[in-house]
């Protein structure tokens, strides 16, 4: 039967049955997936292994992936494209939260005090710490399946690495958006210098544990090494976001290694925010967001590393902007509330372990309150559960051994110690237990703060 109709009228379409965003391996089935939690019903009935609902990396290669693509490039503008995951983050603003603990000092107003601590450290933070503050509304959950372009086999296996292995342990909360994953690796994609950056770190991390069976890649790490020393010496703006992402890079393959070159990098580093100066403080790209939220994370713990003077003025002055990624975990999973509340507290209570023995080098037996609530704090943390986030707490751990007096003590916080070189196969773990003996050796006759730093001094962090 032909059916009639009116003049100028159009057929009306059947409403579309609105797609229902599962796990990987029904999407990839071409089934609709009920959305269960942890594994799907559906994968599980086939004995499938169910990647949940979380954030996946697609990494495709072949002629398959040629064939949808046409064999042309996908790029995506990174402030505009909805299909770019940069563009899904949250924008930043002010949060009150989690309230700080530990020793008070007296201040002046906060605001001159720090512009005298950088004046008078030589300290350049460029605007940092008045920078990505977090939202007071929750961000909406972020789901993303992007696709890379095809790639050379080697550096794409390398990246897939870099997403499934080094990206869970630089993140504190590995649900959902991971920044190290979905803004770090597109840029792989379309700069070399990051390619070889994340290709670099991967290499030294399989190294780590295939001890033997893979080769660190000198040549690879002078090559993303001269050319990092030549860019920070010759500034182009053009160039400023993937300069401080290799750069960060860099100081996390510092990290895993062990090696003792951390602080050359961070000069760099430093040299790269110098030259930037008010222009990171103005952009409003996702990734430059993520970059400097990252930044003030790694200046919170390097910097007491390489000076005591302009570590504890750094560390007093700028401890709670620098704490801005546990702010920035807490919009995005507000279920760890408490966990990330207690990550903060350890955190704070190391700076102000360190900055006491710094300043007011007091008797040892002073600062056994601290060690003691300390303690209690890991506890009360691991007792949760969920140990999320536990990789970053190395350099707090190290402050309170180092501070430590008793060997139940210094036992306790090596201990932790040694769980997060396990998770993490970072090797500077080691080199961190191993400054512990020297200090504890000079313990009573010199401040444990001014012993850090020196050509053998490794990123703690």
């Amino acid at each position: 039967m032909v059916r009639e109709f009116k003049q100028g009228s159009r057929p009306k379409r059947l409403a579309k049955r609105p797609k229902i965003k599962g796990c990987h391996e029904c999407s990839r089935r071409r089934i609709d997936c009920d959305r269960g939690q942890p594994a799907c019903q559906k994968c599980v009935s086939k004995g499938l292994e169910c990647s949940g609902l979380g954030t996946i990396y697609r990494f495709h290669s072949g002629p398959q992936y040629k064939k949808k693509s046409n064999g042309s490039e996908r790029t995506y503008n990174t402030d505009t494209d909805p299909r770019h995951p940069s563009s899904r983050i949250p924008n930043s603003s002010k949060c009150e939260g989690m309230n700080s603990n530990g020793i008070s000092y007296s201040t002046t107003d906060a605001k001159q005090k720090a512009e005298v601590c950088v004046y008078a450290s030589g300290i350049n933070t460029n605007g940092l710490s008045n920078l990505g503050k977090c939202n007071k509304e929750p961000p909406k959950p972020f789901l993303n399946f992007n696709t890379l372009r095809p790639t050379e086999p080697a550096i794409r296996s390398l990246l897939k690495y870099f997403s499934q292995h080094i990206a869970p342990l630089a993140a504190i909360i590995d649900v959902g958006f991971n920044g190290y994953r979905d803004l770090i690796i597109p840029l792989a994609e379309s700069d070399k210098l990051v390619q070889k950056a994340v290709a670099l770190v991967s290499t030294n991390h399989l190294s780590m544990k295939l001890e033997g069976l893979v080769i660190p890649n000198a040549a690879l790490y002078s090559e993303v090494f001269d050319e990092l020393l030549f860019r920070s010496q010759n500034s182009d703006p053009s160039h400023e976001t993937a300069n401080l992402t290799a750069t960060l890079l860099l100081l996390l393959s510092e990290m895993i290694t062990g090696n003792v070159n951390f602080s050359v990098i961070y000069k760099m580093l430093r040299d790269f925010l110098f030259a930037a100066g008010d222009r990171l403080v103005l952009v409003s790209c996702q990734l430059d967001e993520f970059l400097r939220i990252q930044i003030q994370r790694f200046q919170l713990f390097v910097e007491p590393l390489l000076d005591e003077t302009r570590g504890s003025l750094f560390v007093m002055m700028q401890t709670e902007d620098c704490l801005e990624f546990l702010r920035f975990c807490l919009t995005l999973h507000p279920e760890y509330q408490d966990q990330l509340g207690l990550l903060r507290e350890m955190i704070t209570l190391a700076c102000d372990i360190y900055v006491h023995r710094a300043i007011n080098d007091p008797p040892i037996s002073s600062t056994s309150h601290l060690i003691k609530k300390f303690r209690q704090v890991t506890l009360d943390f691991e007792q949760r559960g969920s140990m999320i986030g536990c990789h970053v707490l190395s350099w707090p751990y190290f402050v309170a051994a180092a501070e430590s007096v008793h060997l139940e003590d210094r036992t306790f916080f090596v201990h932790r110690l040694e769980i997060v070189c396990t998770t993490t196969g970072f090797q500077n773990i080691r080199g961190a237990i191993q400054q512990l003996q020297h200090i504890w050796e000079c313990q009573g006759t010199t401040r444990w703060t001014s012993l850090l730093g020196g050509p053998t001094q490794v990123l703690i962090m």
